[in-house]
């Protein structure tokens, strides 16, 4: 079977989720319940330990960056290389981290790698108080570590820094992203995602879903069609993209069906083409340039 990697390498800017500025003035009352709501949330350990100041600022990005191109806005957050399953879990202790990150990870990847073993992650979310959250689910493509009584994202990023070969992970097994169990997971996640949206002031951020898939072909140099064979994740692990794409699909529609308010953002059809020239490299994630122009208009229609 024709096998091509994907470029992950490149596919790793910070970022979880899309969240924009700017609320206005709530009524006192319920400002302070949502505080006094939050403060309980960091002490039952639903934040990590961690009492979020309070403060609004812009955009965040909740996921992979698959719709957001090369021109982000400067006071975008990213949460990335985290699954929600991974996001509510409790922090993996006794890692040791690097103060510099490893010479193939990035500042900011490395950042997010990090924050999703000691699961900083949702307290900053929180923390940032957005206008527009937007959940883009590209990185749910990742296994899962369960290790200690607690998840990790099995991401390019954690495999490269080797952290995972430390005492920590010894006894840790793998939990296949197309199997059951991480669906069961991911979906228990997405019941604590719209608690955490109910009893914070997060659920005063717009909802935005970017829903995408896998594309099934891409331009080459010269700008022909070209279909995709099988892809390579990393590491050797092989990914059917109709396999992903239905997990895709799974999720945004439970997705959706819990949040229904959620305004749901997608490129059309014709457009879901990846292309070899692509600043990141190759990958059915990694679109043309008129996919990235189609999902900003919508999000700029919504006030990004």
């Amino acid at each position: 079977r024709e096998v091509q990697q994907l470029d992950v390498r490149g596919h790793v800017d910070p970022a979880l989720g899309l969240a924009s500025g700017g609320h206005g003035r709530r009524q006192r009352g319920e400002e302070l319940h949502q505080h006094e709501r939050t403060q309980e949330l960091a002490a039952e350990g639903v934040l990590g330990g961690l009492v979020p100041e309070r403060g609004e600022l812009g955009p965040v990005m909740l996921g992979g960056h698959g719709a957001l191109g090369e021109a982000p806005p400067q006071d975008l957050l990213y949460i990335s290389r985290t699954s929600l399953a991974s996001l509510f879990a409790p922090p993996l202790n006794g890692v040791v981290v690097s103060e510099d990150p490893p010479a193939s990870l990035g500042v900011s990847t490395h950042r997010a790698m990090v924050a999703d073993i000691r699961k900083t992650a949702l307290a900053q979310l929180v923390a940032y108080r957005p206008t527009h959250l937007i959940f883009d689910f590209i990185d749910e493509r990742f296994d899962l570590l369960a290790a200690q009584g607690t998840l990790v994202t099995h991401s390019w990023e954690l495999d490269v820094s080797g952290y995972h070969r430390q005492a920590p992970f010894n006894d840790a097994h793998a939990i296949s992203r197309t199997s059951a169990a991480c669906d069961l997971l991911w979906r228990q996640a997405l019941r604590q995602m719209v608690d955490i949206l109910d009893m914070t002031p997060l659920g005063e951020a717009r909802l935005i879903l970017h829903e995408t898939q896998w594309a099934s072909h891409y331009l080459d140099e010269a700008g022909g069609r070209q279909a995709f064979g099988d892809v390579e994740i990393f590491g050797g692990k092989l990914a059917a993209i109709a396999d992903y794409n239905a997990i895709l699909s799974q999720q945004q529609d439970a997705f959706s069906a819990a949040l229904p308010r959620a305004r749901r953002v997608c490129a059309p059809g014709p457009l879901q083409l990846a292309d070899v020239r692509h600043r990141w490299g190759l990958s059915p994630f990694h679109y043309i340039e008129d996919y990235y122009r189609a999902v900003w208009r919508e999000f700029q229609a919504l006030g990004i």
